[in-house]
């Protein structure tokens, strides 16, 4: 599997995990249901909290990576709502493993996932966060491969120049060899 496939693949069940994300756990939704306004509408009212994740979810949107970390991290370090916890850290391990992010850590959001599967482990984001662990171990994989295939090629390109070298070598000396024959005859 070539590199760029890897990593479409990754942003790909990246964007799968958040978008599944944007569902808020129960505790979390905070909606109140204000009163009928007359027109056959319910009013609904965001819990505070709320509020980050929907900030996040902006950030992201936007490709504002850094600072949707940023905030996901603070919002994580902050919680006291067990929900608001395991959400903020099923983010965090989504935000660094995303592939349109320049920054993104891979070695760290699998620590993040991991961390999560221990502290969740029947979160109802476990199997999304095992499947970005999975295809983050892939990756890692894939780049220590080409890590591997890069030092090969580099030995390979100075065997090659050796070998140029050592052809021009005995190209001056075949002219040598030429013009003595000449002047030997």
């Amino acid at each position: 599997m070539k590199p760029s496939s890897i990593y479409q693949i990754l942003a790909g069940a990246c964007l799968l995990a958040l978008f599944a994300a944007c569902t808020l756990p129960p505790s979390l939704q905070g909606v109140l249901a204000e009163p009928d306004d007359g027109q056959g509408e319910t009013n609904l009212l965001l819990h505070p909290t709320d509020e980050y994740f929907l900030k996040v979810d902006q950030l992201f949107a936007e490709g504002n990576y850094r600072d949707a970390l940023r905030r996901t991290r603070r919002i994580y370090k902050e919680a006291s709502d067990p929900a608001v916890e395991e959400e903020a850290l099923f983010r965090i391990a989504v935000i660094l493993s995303y592939g349109d992010n320049p920054d993104r850590n891979y070695k760290e959001a699998s620590d993040f996932a991991r961390n999560f599967l221990k502290q969740y482990p029947e979160s109802r984001r476990t199997l999304s966060i095992r499947s970005i662990l999975t295809l983050i171990l892939e990756v890692q994989r894939g780049e220590a491969e080409i890590s591997t295939l890069k030092g090969y090629n580099a030995i390979q390109e100075e065997k090659i120049l050796r070998l140029q070298e050592d052809l021009l070598k005995i190209k001056e000396i075949d002219v040598q060899l030429e013009e003595q024959k000449k002047k030997l005859e």
